[in-house]
């Protein structure tokens, strides 16, 4: 099995990207040409290819490598600017956030990593993962290592670059982090790591979100709980494919014959149903007159939907009660 974190440094994985950009209008790049390219071993070349493919830089198409729409932001970037667009792509690789929410709970590195080798399987020894971990962490500036405490800070407030859409982005990605440690934190890191990866990019956009365009961020938090429930019943031998919508899942997998779920996690979810479509709706079929959504609707309204997904999570899984 090929663990999702491999042993292998930023900078090479972004040389790596580098190649296989100006090689993928010429067929491709195959692992001879990488080798050659960043002049590694075939070995580390092939977790550089993988980690590249991984933060979603590069496609593997039979033997060869070809560049996406992803490498062109950091080709066209300069490249003591690259970093900034390695974080992005960073901070949307799960394990990573559950690392740095593991240890902004109080938890060491080394106790994180042992933990993120747990919930993600990863079949790499600890040592390796803390090598990778912190090699991108300071390479993207996300956080800063101190050796003499075996200590790392997150480094948010980086406002020190001149060009303002550098500025913007780099705001803009304070915000993504904070917003997906918050929710590692609530959900508990079980059920981050169980998330699929649109899921938790749902629940985020929602957050960041919900005071400019409160309606579009229930829609969002809505479309994660959905996606949330159709694979955890499929999961748990319950095929809920033809059905649609929130309500209709939740009464197959509610029912007495099912008892997938609580009773009481039944009538929540059946609620948030109905709000999703009142908001998902311009205007209210009796009355014709449009509902309006403020901010602070839609945060309550994300808030018990991330807390209700927990609650599913540990009851489905674990036989807790949890809300």
């Amino acid at each position: 099995m090929t663990s999702m974190i491999q042993k292998v440094a930023a900078d090479k994985i972004i040389e790596l990207v580098e190649g296989i950009y100006y090689k993928t209008d010429k067929g491709g790049m195959n692992i001879e040409e990488a080798m050659e390219y960043i002049e590694k071993s075939n070995s580390y070349t092939n977790r550089a290819l993988n980690m590249a493919c991984q933060f979603g830089f590069a496609e593997k198409k039979g033997s060869k490598y070809y560049a996406n729409g992803n490498s062109v932001e950091l080709i066209k970037t300069k490249k003591s600017e690259r970093y900034i667009v390695f974080r992005k792509y960073l901070q949307r690789f799960e394990p990573f956030v559950i690392f740095l929410a593991l240890v902004n709970k109080g938890n060491t590195i080394n106790e994180s990593i042992r933990k993120l080798r747990v919930i993600y399987s990863i079949n790499l020894n600890q040592k390796e993962i803390r090598a990778s971990l912190l090699n991108w962490g300071q390479y993207s500036q996300i956080f800063n290592y101190n050796i003499s405490t075996d200590e790392i800070t997150l480094n948010i407030d980086l406002d020190d670059l001149e060009v303002q859409y550098l500025k913007e982005l780099l705001e803009s990605l304070d915000a993504e982090i904070k917003t997906k440690i918050y929710l590692a934190n609530k959900l508990t890191e079980y059920v981050y790591g169980y998330l699929g990866h649109d899921e938790i990019e749902h629940l985020a956009r929602a957050l960041m979100r919900h005071e400019r365009n409160p309606r579009n961020s229930i829609a969002d938090s809505g479309r994660a709980l959905e996606d949330f429930l159709r694979r955890i019943s499929f999961e748990s031998g319950h095929d809920v494919s033809a059905l649609q919508g929130i309500t209709s899942i939740t009464e197959y997998i509610g029912s007495k014959d099912r008892k997938l779920i609580h009773e009481k996690q039944k009538k929540i979810l059946i609620g948030l149903a109905a709000i999703r479509n009142l908001a998902s709706h311009s205007k209210d079929s009796k009355t014709l007159e449009s509902w309006r959504i403020s901010p602070d609707f839609a945060i309550e309204v994300i808030l018990v939907t991330v807390s209700l997904i927990r609650s599913l999570y540990y009851y489905i899984k674990k036989g807790e009660l949890l809300m």
